[in-house]
């Protein structure tokens, strides 16, 4: 492990007691999932022990301890951009907060601004409001950006009657801090409306992009309830998009006395969630090992520039029998996954006509839209291992 100076969290995100235990620890981890330009060399890339702990008391599974957002978030790694399930998304995120009548919108951590296209547009009288230390290369008459990280420093000096996020908050380290942030801007009565995974489907379904350096929380519906009350923020509604994907939360600033909040206490269910999860990991990459050890044709491949990827690495893939990684967006073609000596290549490439291909798919909640273009556009012959 890499000396770096490290975040620290010793005590549970939800209620500040310091009450947790060790469950997992897996070393060498690569710090950041961005792709990097394919000279550079992979003894430059920054590893660290990914360590997980519980909450006695809550349950609340987190890291510990934090990689440093500068070293972190040094570059973008286009999550959100790229395929038919997130323009679905942000088209309805979109229209979720529209219903609620709110046409001066502050958003934390835009990354590529997708979202805010889409409010613009549906809304010709909406200014819009970006905060992001990354901002977009597009402009817009109605959109005005603030080049920043969003905290206790930041200020905005315009009206404002909500303030949005899409999967922001589960990259939060200190998620009482940030709503407390949240509740400075806005007045009684005035929105927070926010998207994030759901993070407790994606667990129990093994997918592999639920917890890692960015997602240090384990951000159950119990847990985020508990953090909007105890923070004068009443949730009004929530909606679900897809089965496993997001759940869209809509809420109110309250007066400031606020009761009722109910602290969770998920320590087994979580605990044992969370250790499935990694049996389950395990076995699969043990499952496809076998299989690469009885290969006789075609090359192998394994899908995503990204997360998954690195995570079949950490649990002990047999990267030397992989020609390289496959994604679908342009941006990373050519490209090295950080952490990693895989070059990416987009899937055309690579299997067009190549009637041995196998690509090994482990990609949660895309798996199918990742199958359907593969089968339908480029070649219906390909093996998946998944």
């Amino acid at each position: 492990m890499q000396d770096m100076d490290f975040v620290q969290r010793d005590e549970c995100a939800l209620t500040g007691e310091r009450d947790l235990e060790f469950i997992l620890k897996i070393e060498n981890f690569p710090v950041s999932m961005y792709t990097v330009d394919k000279t550079e060399s992979e003894d430059l890339d920054l590893k660290a022990d990914m360590q997980w702990w519980i909450s006695k008391g809550t349950g609340s599974i987190q890291l510990a301890p934090l990689i440093p957002l500068d070293i972190l978030y040094k570059k973008g790694h286009g999550s959100g951009a790229i395929g038919s399930t997130w323009e679905h998304h942000h088209a309805e995120f979109s229209d979720f907060i529209s219903g609620f009548g709110v046409n001066r919108v502050l958003e934390i951590g835009a990354g590529h601004g997708f979202l805010a296209q889409h409010f613009v547009k549906q809304n010709p009288d909406a200014l819009y409001y970006i905060v992001e230390p990354n901002l977009p290369s597009w402009s817009h008459d109605r959109v005005r950006f603030y080049c920043s990280m969003f905290d206790a420093s930041f200020t905005i000096d315009h009206d404002i009657d909500a303030v949005v996020h899409s999967h922001t908050f589960e990259h939060i380290y200190e998620p009482r801090k940030f709503l407390g942030h949240v509740a400075e801007l806005i007045q009684e009565g005035q929105w927070h409306i926010f998207s994030l995974p759901r993070l407790e489907v994606m667990l129990a379904r093994g997918y592999s992009n639920a917890l890692n350096f960015e997602h240090t929380l384990y951000l159950t519906e119990a847990n985020v309830d508990y953090l909007m009350m105890s923070s004068g923020l009443e949730v009004v509604c929530k909606k679900y998009f897809r089965a496993d994907h997001s759940v869209f939360y809509a809420t109110r600033k309250r007066p400031s006395v606020v009761t009722g909040a109910v602290v969770p206490r998920d320590y087994d269910r979580n605990r044992t969630t969370f250790l499935r999860w990694v049996e389950e990991t395990k076995q699969f990459v043990i499952s496809i090992n076998e299989k690469i050890a009885g290969h006789k044709n075609g090359k192998i491949y394994v899908f995503g520039g990204h997360i998954f990827t690195q995570f079949l690495i950490g649990f002990g893939l047999n990267v030397t029998a992989v020609s390289g990684i496959l994604d679908n967006d342009p941006a990373k073609a050519g490209r090295r996954l950080y952490g990693t000596n895989l070059l990416v290549s987009p899937p055309n490439q690579e299997l067009k006509g190549n009637r041995e291909a196998v690509v090994i798919l482990r990609a949660g909640a895309y798996n199918e839209e990742i199958k359907k273009g593969i089968v339908g556009n480029i070649n219906p012959e390909v093996i998946f291992w998944e």
